[in-house]
């Protein structure tokens, strides 16, 4: 509430505001929910969304293994020509081969560095872009403040990056850029000890431990199981620690439930029966948005709702959504267990369809698995699909929850890390011990979980399909592919393939991780199996063109790569690669034409330019 009002002060005062929630989970995705706030009050961050474009791609090229001009054989002719003619004007007759790879792995390397400094320190990379667009934007407005709600659950995922930020580590901020941060507890330490003097700090209603335990000291409650179970079942709200202590119980059997008594004082204002029960109902999704509602309540009941949601003192309203309170929440949730049982999974069950019919309808447009879960929409559905599945029956889920954390692993750590937090959610809310173990062990306790040990752990369940095992066999092995590790990412994908040879990608993967380690005549068994079950993939004939490069056939590099074109005529890395075959075979007027030809597919990059130049 405080949040809200402060949100609305600085909006009346001709502040541009941002509002970031729980539904970011890293830097990445806070900068750009930042820019696209942003760009919605007619404040374009345009070099950092750029910025942000250009590392995706290089991500996503990195995740399939495309080389970006990296000791390609582009660069070695491009010193080639250069040296020879510095050699022909000194008469140097001898060596020039060797100075042109010497120097063609010199551009290679630079060139890769300046990669692998994006994909090592994406984070550190495009931060300063961001920070300069920020400034930009600033001087257009009074104020601009961003708004961190629900830190509590945000906070190690973005802690020591909106330390760095406001510490002017990625560049000097104006004084009217203001971060104001909301949660239940206090900034740590570690991470913030040097900036609390520039902090001004806000304490709300809630005790501390030490407050909490000091008020049962002075009620005569020590009895240390006793003042656990208070602090456990109060969250530490004042009135309901008084109230807990006011009983005088001398074990922790003895402490009762506040549930009902603290929703009692929420809703004592509220005498109408079909509108309590709605706000309780209302309690149950992590957000609420009208088609969710409509879902949840019955007609009447939906018809006023978006009318009085907004009003509840306990809820906070951001773009047609609203959250409640989350001690709030966490004293409804409880009483609604409580309560029933049976209504508590059949609602949370009503929910999950809801969400599982809005996921489907979005699958008619994104048949492939990949594309789904690179489609923010449909990850929104499909996590809170599976956080009320979680909720309403955990165990009848626990083997869906896994499989889906294998492809939030092949997608990305900010996907793994959300839907770890999300078991983890789940797991509290609805009162599963056993949800909140397995989040620890997929590394909830982490700023963001380590797909290597997630996965480690995952392989370690019993009932995995074979085809769920396969998969995460070729996410850990995609993983150590990209950390370098050639020869466990071959292992992995070898036993991807044991268990499903009939998935391309299994075969795929592998050819990459030949191809990384140098291997190029295995990574090209691999991708001709990849091409025998996915004739029509023009990756799979990229790669093996790339790996006849490598291997010197020229030949067949040129075959697959225009087969490659013919499958993707509009993907310029088709046509820079077939150029810098043409230029290796000495077909300079074919190198021309491929190499025009993607230059005006990607203008932008200066590598076309350069090896047509060339």
């Amino acid at each position: 509430m405080l949040v809200r009002r402060w949100k609305g002060y600085a909006e009346e005062a001709w502040a541009a505001t941002v509002y970031l929630d729980d539904a970011v989970h890293g830097p990445q995705e806070a900068m750009k929910a930042i820019s696209d706030q942003l760009a919605r009050q007619g404040l374009p961050l345009n070099a950092f969304t750029k910025r942000l474009g250009e590392l995706r791609q290089r991500q996503k090229a990195a995740e399939h293994g495309l080389p970006a001009g990296v000791g390609s054989p582009g660069a070695e002719a491009a010193a080639h020509a250069g040296l020879t003619a510095a050699g022909a004007a000194l008469g140097v007759p001898l060596g020039v081969d060797q100075l042109a790879r010497s120097a063609g792995q010199l551009m290679g390397q630079r060139r890769e560095r300046r990669d692998g400094e994006l994909l090592n320190d994406p984070v550190g990379e495009v931060t300063p872009v961001f920070v300069k667009d920020l400034t930009e934007a600033a001087r257009d407005r009074s104020q601009v403040v961003l708004f961190f709600d629900v830190y509590e659950q945000t906070g190690p995922g973005l802690d020591r990056w909106l330390r760095d930020l406001v510490d002017e580590r990625y560049g000097e901020l104006p004084s009217t850029v203001v971060v104001v941060i909301a949660g239940q507890g206090k900034l740590a330490p570690a991470v913030w000890g040097e900036m609390m003097p520039h902090v001004e700090e806000v304490v709300l209603d809630s005790f501390t431990e030490d407050e909490a335990r000091d008020l049962l000291s002075r009620k005569g409650i020590t009895d240390e199981a006793t003042v656990t179970a208070i602090l456990d079942v109060s969250d530490r709200l004042p009135v309901l620690v008084d109230m807990l202590a006011s009983h005088r119980p001398t074990g922790p059997g003895e402490v009762i439930d506040p549930a009902e008594s603290a929703v009692e004082r929420f809703l004592r204002w509220e005498t109408d029966p079909a509108r309590r029960r709605a706000i309780l109902d209302c309690a149950l999704p992590q957000e609420v948005d009208a088609d969710i509602y409509r879902a949840l309540l019955d007609p009447e009941a939906a018809a006023g709702a978006e009318a009085w949601l907004a009003k509840l003192p306990f809820v906070t309203s951001h773009g047609g959504r609203y959250r409640y309170h989350d001690v709030v929440r966490t004293q409804i949730l409880r009483l609604q267990r409580n309560q029933s049982a049976n209504d508590w999974t059949h609602r949370h069950t009503t929910l999950a369809d809801h969400h599982a019919h809005q996921r489907t309808t979005l699958e008619t447009s994104l048949p492939d698995t990949d594309g789904r879960w690179a489609n923010e929409q449909w990850r929104d559905h499909r996590a809170a699909e599976m956080y009320h599945r979680l909720c309403a029956t955990p165990y009848d889920n626990r083997l869906a929850i896994l499989e889906d954390c294998v492809h939030a692993a092949s997608a990305s750590t900010e996907t793994l890390t959300r839907w770890v937090r999300l078991i983890y959610r789940a797991g509290h809310d609805s009162n599963h011990t056993t949800l909140t173990e397995r989040a620890t062990a997929l590394g909830n306790n982490s700023a963001e979980a380590d797909p290597e040990t997630a996965l480690r752990h995952i392989l370690d369940q019993p009932g995995l399909s074979t085809t769920t095992r396969a998969h995460a066999y070729r996410a850990r092995g995609r993983h150590h592919r990209t950390a370098g590790n050639h020869e466990q990412a071959v292992t992995d994908l070898t036993r991807a393939i044991e268990l499903n040879p009939g998935d391309e990608l299994n075969h795929y993967w592998r050819g990459l991780a030949h191809h990384a380690a140098g291997n190029y005549e295995q990574a090209i068994t691999d991708l001709t199996r990849a091409i025998e079950l996915e004739p029509d993939d023009a990756l799979n004939h990229l790669w093996r063109g790339l790996a006849h490069h490598e291997a010197g056939n020229y030949e067949q590099a040129i075959t697959d790569l225009t087969r490659a074109i013919e499958l993707n005529p509009d993907n310029a890395s088709n046509h820079h690669w077939r150029g810098t075959t043409h230029h290796e075979a000495g077909n300079y007027e074919q190198a021309i034409t491929d190499l025009t030809r993607a230059i005006g597919l990607n203008p932008d990059d200066a590598s076309n330019h350069r090896w047509r130049g060339t």
